[in-house]
């Protein structure tokens, strides 16, 4: 059964156009995620996995940041580290802040200096 599921796993990987696959919010796909997990705990740690999953990649989730580290809250109210959110949806982040320290770099304001905060946003502070 464990071997049946795992090559249901690797066919939806190979054959299944990337078109008509949800688009992952973790750094390790589903379906990567999935048959890692059935291949180490079993076909019902696997199909847990499957379930899990299927509930909680979707929208819905939110992404802040905590002592300059990205973090997600997903649907069920989970918060993950950035380090397992995927890269399509943290690389726009850093570039707009990328960006932002850029301009705020280049902008000089009399009398007042701007400062980071530690959640990466700008604020002015008085000198």
């Amino acid at each position: 059964m464990k071997a049946i599921f795992l090559c249901l796993i690797r066919i939806y990987q190979t054959y299944v156009p990337d078109t008509l696959k949800r688009r992952c919010i973790f750094r390790e796909s589903c379906s990567c995620h999935v048959y890692r997990q059935t291949k180490n705990a079993g076909i019902i740690a696997g199909i847990k996995a499957l379930v899990l999953r299927s509930k909680i990649c979707r929208q819905g989730y939110r992404v802040f940041t905590i002592n300059e580290r990205f973090k997600m809250q997903l649907v069920n109210g989970d918060v993950i580290d950035e380090k397992f959110i995927s890269r399509r949806i943290v690389d726009p982040y850093h570039s707009a802040i990328a960006a932002l320290n850029g301009k705020l770099n280049d902008v000089s304001v009399s009398g007042i200096e701007l400062s980071p905060k530690v959640q990466g946003n700008w604020k002015p502070s008085p000198s």
